[in-house]
Parts: C-alpha cells; structure tokens; sequence
C-alpha cells in the first residue's frame, strides 16, 4: 500500500514511510473501525504492527484474539468511546496525536487522546484503553511478553562466578553448578523501546550454549 509521510507530504510505501518514521524517531498510531484485526495470522499481523514502529491502535472494537496479541506484542489496544470514530472526529492523516497515558496504567482505565490540527487548533477526546487484565498492564510495560517472560526469568538468583561481561547467566538444571549443565546466556538490548529477537546460537560445548536475545 501507499500512503503520505508526513510532514514532508511525500507519497510512499507503507513499510518506507515506516521505517523513516522509525529513523526519525516517531511513534505511529493505526486508526480502525469495527472489529478491528478480524482474520488469519492474527499474531503476525500484531508482530508486523510492532516491526513497523505502531506504538498504538485506536478502533471502534477489537477481535478478540488480535487485541491479546496486540498486546503482548508491546502495542496499546485503544477502543472509542460511544458513537465516536475517527470520521466522526474529522480525522484525515495530517494530524499529531499525543496519548496521556497515566502514570500507574491499570485495565480497562481512559486514555486521553489528544489531536493537533494543521490549522493550529487542538481537541480531546477520551479512550478506553483495552489493556483488560493486571497481568497484560506487566505485559506492556515490559514491552510485551517476551521481554516480561526474559525479565522474570533473569529475576532468579544466579550462581556464583556465573556472570561477566554483561551476559546474563541462566541454568536450567543445576542452578548452584557452572560446569556440566545446560546453560542459558541472555543479553538484553533496548532498541528505542521495543525489544526485538533474533536467534543467534552460538554452542560453546556440549552442555551449554548462547543465545543472543536482540
């Protein structure tokens, strides 16, 4: 698909215009209507949301499993309120948008969404946010599941003379044992707020391996 960056009004591809917003530094929000992510692949469809640099989802409804994902994959569900819309809002693409998103976040509590206009003006309009559950609020502040599940699992106490140089040391067996267990090295990289894996498995012997959490 094509679409406009904005400000430059340069006509673009979707995923150029996404990644030039991702050098500049500039969160995006998808605006939806009924039912928003109904179809197959849901979980991908929410990764590519989060690949491509959206920081939140405004529709009118959510299927049901799409929100899940949107969710644990780090990504703010946001769901109208009544009989607004982003048509009814007058909403045309060349708008800013600022999310006040409180401090302490708890489900199913208002956002407000704030709309600054090319003219100059500004109005708000009040969001319920569709984070549903206390446990999906540690989900999206930890940046989504992975990085929640990562953080839980490095919360553990380490054995002695595990760590250093940065890489986190996890066992898996024999957590009071350096030497002939299986061995998990975890290092976290932050990448402008969202975490983002790539495999790379690097066997050091035949008990023990590391992998690069990117």
């Amino acid at each position: 698909g094509i679409t406009i960056h904005q400000p430059s009004g340069e006509s673009l591809s979707i995923y150029d215009a996404a990644m030039r917003y991702i050098d500049e530094q500039t969160p995006t929000v998808i605006f939806g209507g009924e039912e928003y992510g109904t179809g197959s692949s849901r979980d991908w469809a929410a990764k590519g949301t989060q690949l491509l640099g959206v920081k939140a989802v405004v529709a009118r409804s959510f299927e049901r499993i799409h929100r899940s994902n949107l969710v644990g994959m780090g990504v703010l569900p946001l769901q109208f309120k009544g009989s607004d819309s982003w048509e009814s809002l007058g909403i045309h693409g060349d708008e800013r948008f600022d999310l006040e998103i409180p401090a302490k976040l708890k489900p199913q509590q208002d956002i407000a969404l704030v709309i600054h206009r090319g003219d100059g003006s500004t109005s708000k309009v009040q969001l319920l946010s569709r984070i549903d559950t206390a446990i999906e609020v540690d989900y999206y502040l930890q940046g989504g599941i992975l990085p929640y599940v990562w953080r839980d699992l490095l919360s553990e106490t380490m054995p002695p003379g595990c760590a250093g140089r940065g890489w986190h040391h996890l066992h898996l067996h024999h957590p009071h044992d350096c030497n002939g267990t299986t061995t998990l090295y975890l290092r976290l990289y932050p990448l402008s707020g969202v975490y983002q894996s790539k495999s790379q498995i690097h066997h050091t012997s035949s008990s023990s391996f590391f992998f690069s959490y990117q």
